[in-house]
């Protein structure tokens, strides 16, 4: 309770966009039973999650860069819904080079707009009682226990980072996604679907 309010975590946002918002509240769920029954906090505060979060880089594309202005949005669409206090979004022109001056101010004025025009943060855990989200949620807590717990039979995260456990489990995820999107079973607009062949890359987006 002494440090544990001061605590925050920074996550990153993918484009499942419900499982994004399930996601978030698992997370929250989680934290405060684990620094409540684990480590035994009582405190308040100490079992608040604050987060930010960072919209995927992953999942901008060079293939019709535009797209990438409203795979932000949604991800940060999702993300204000599952609670996250802050975020960043990746900008859309990140896949073919640094960012320009005009693409980092489009994604400002996107987390302004969802902030200040469309009322989603007039409400706390909107999505909360949909059951969808809540079945998700159940479902994400649960298997982050499971993961725990086997972490810990490890003998804890140190241990699993020197065996390379976590590189395995990151590398094989990445590797099932870049199969998915090549057997075109994961559609992504503009590179495996609704290609326009006649599409020139810009060299600028000032």
């Amino acid at each position: 309770d002494v440090f544990a309010p001061r605590l925050s975590w920074i996550f990153n946002t993918q484009m499942d966009f419900f499982e994004e918002i399930a996601k978030y509240r698992a997370l929250r769920r989680l934290w405060a039973h684990v620094m409540r029954d684990r480590f035994g906090a009582r405190d308040p505060r100490s079992m608040m999650l604050r987060t930010h979060t960072q919209t995927a880089g992953s999942a901008l594309t060079l293939q019709q860069p535009e797209n990438n202005i409203v795979r932000a949005a949604v991800q940060a669409l999702a993300a204000v819904l599952g609670g996250v206090q802050s975020m960043a979004l990746s900008c859309f022109d990140e896949a073919i080079a640094i960012p320009t001056q005009h693409a980092q101010t489009l994604a400002v004025r996107t987390q302004q707009m969802l902030q200040n025009e469309f009322g989603i943060t007039d409400v706390a855990d909107p999505m909360g009682g949909s059951w969808h989200v809540e079945q998700l949620t159940d479902r994400l807590e649960r298997e982050a226990r499971e993961l725990i717990g086997q972490i810990d039979d490890m003998g804890g995260a140190v241990t699993a980072i020197e065996t390379g456990f976590y590189q395995r489990v990151i590398a094989d995820e990445a590797y099932e996604r870049e199969r998915r999107v090549a057997s075109g079973e994961d559609v992504v607009v503009g590179v495996n679907a609704f290609v326009d062949d006649t599409a020139v890359l810009p060299e600028r987006f000032d």
